[in-house]
Order: structure tokens, then sequence, then C-alpha cells
């Protein structure tokens, strides 16, 4: 199944807000004492989809505008919240 991952071949997945798509693969086990580490490269464009109720966020629009790389370096920020996030959950103890 690897084939369809293996070049840019104009086929798109498409997402709307609050759909998510899962990438699953075996890997062999990591030794004894370290772990493994994976990097994703994508190819693609996103639409963002606006709130259309509300008040606009003109805190955060201005800071895209002039903070150096804001626009690259803030959904990195939350992109390695959400990474502590999940790494945590799963080092934590079950639910009673």
């Amino acid at each position: 199944m690897r084939e369809p991952l293996a070049a840019a071949d104009g086929r798109f997945l498409t997402l709307e807000p609050g759909e998510y798509t899962e990438l699953r693969f075996q890997t062999p086990t990591a030794p004894m004492g370290s772990r493994r580490t994976f990097l994703v490269r994508s190819m693609g464009w996103y639409r963002i989809h606006p709130r259309e109720v509300g008040e606009p966020d003109v805190t955060f629009l201005q800071r895209v505008l002039t903070e150096p790389l804001a626009v690259s370096r803030i959904p990195i920020a939350h992109m390695n919240a959400a990474l502590r996030n999940m790494e945590l959950a799963a080092h934590a103890p079950p639910p009673d």
C-alpha cells in the first residue's frame, strides 16, 4: 500500500474543519533505551475557513502581519504543544 504515497500524483485528500485523517504503518521495534522519531514530508495547500460568527481576532491578525515568520511559527508552536500533550497522555497512568 506504499505506492499511493510514493510520489505527487495530482490526487487530493480534502478535509473540512473538524475532520482528520491518520497514517498508520508498522516499523521495527526501537532498540532498548532508544525511541524512534518520524517526520512526514507532504505537499499541498490550505484553504482557510474563517469563523463566520463573532468578532475578528485583531490581536492575532496583527501578530501574523508584524511578527517575523509568524505565519509558520504559530502553527509550529501549536503542533509542538499537541505533540507534547500526546506524549504526556501516552505516559499517563490509566484512569481508574
